[in-house]
């Protein structure tokens, strides 16, 4: 098995957990906000309007646990309301054994076990790829800022243009391999 989402979350929280049992151990917070970020890589939009969030205090290295809100939306296109849902995760000799919790209200259970099926089983040097390339932008972006009226920042705006395009193209990429619309 590659280095996947689900992968990287159960070793992560491990570490977090032996660190955080040491008083002052100076890995506790790198191991925090690791878990932070891949939170952030987790899915988002699209129904699952205010994010996927780590369970922290229930996951493991053996057991994931997700917590998730679900926004419906009704026949004519208007939000009718929210169903909670925790997705709990193990892993299992074929993939993943995905277990989700809350009401299956228009059956949205079958679509969550869909997208987070493939984002856990989603390569992380591919996210991470997507968000070098934004850090990148970032980092430039903050050049151009700074740079002073006689600074030459043209070989800088064509790079910034090139990394738009390339965040772009994985991201569409990503989001066809995840069935969401563009």
């Amino acid at each position: 098995m590659n280095n996947t989402m689900i992968k990287a979350i159960a070793q992560t929280a491990g570490a977090y957990r032996r660190c955080a049992a040491i008083p002052g151990h100076d890995w506790t917070d790198k191991h925090y906000e690791r878990l932070l970020w891949l939170q952030d890589q987790l899915p988002s939009g699209s129904g699952i309007d205010s994010g996927t969030k780590i369970n922290i205090d229930a996951t493991t290295e053996d057991k994931v646990v997700l917590d998730v809100s679900f926004h419906h939306m009704d026949e004519m296109g208007g939000y009718d309301g929210w169903t909670e849902h925790v997705v709990i995760v193990r892993p299992a000799f074929n993939g993943l054994n995905l277990r989700i919790t809350g009401r299956d209200r228009n059956q949205v259970k079958g679509y969550l076990y869909q997208v987070f099926e493939h984002a856990l089983l989603e390569d992380v040097p591919q996210i991470a790829r997507i968000k070098g390339l934004k850090d990148e932008r970032h980092s430039l972006t903050e050049d151009l800022e700074y740079a002073s009226a006689n600074t030459d920042m043209s070989a800088t705006i064509t790079r910034i243009g090139e990394l738009n395009v390339e965040i772009a193209d994985l991201e569409r990429k990503d989001r066809a391999l995840r069935g969401v619309p563009s």
